[in-house]
């Protein structure tokens, strides 16, 4: 029997994460919701994730810096992060994100197909770090 995997969605308090949320239990995937990087980094001393979806405006840090910490602190992770965004849609958003260690970048608003569909492609794809060093 397959386990649940377990999506880690990183969300800002300005907009209700429920649309995303009942996205990703529908698919059934078991969702923890946290509102900062700070709660990120002590959910990930916890417990891995299979997927980090964060979004660009968080209380504090932003979702770019907030991706760039987990990348430096956690070198070898097994899990991608998603950067989501309804504002910073220039290209060079896109490729700042992925520099800093996002595997992948979706501009909201996003059909459930689509959304789901970008998610599958990254668990499938992902490849973690020390891999890709290799």
């Amino acid at each position: 029997m397959n386990s649940l995997k377990t999506v880690f969605l990183v969300h800002d308090e300005q907009e209700s994460p429920s649309i995303r949320q009942n996205f990703l239990e529908a698919a059934c995937f078991r969702v923890r919701l946290l509102t900062s990087g700070n709660q990120l980094q002590a959910a990930l001393e916890k417990e891995t994730p299979d997927l980090v979806i964060l979004d660009v405006l968080l209380e504090g840090k932003n979702g770019f810096e907030v991706c760039q910490d987990v990348h430096l602190k956690h070198r070898h992770r097994t899990f991608p992060i998603l950067i989501c965004t309804h504002i910073y849609r220039a290209r060079q958003f896109r490729d700042e994100a992925l520099r800093l260690g996002a595997h992948d970048y979706l501009l909201l608003p996003m059909g459930f197909e689509d959304f789901l569909g970008r998610i599958g492609e990254s668990l499938r794809d992902f490849k973690p770090d020390r891999a890709q060093a290799a």
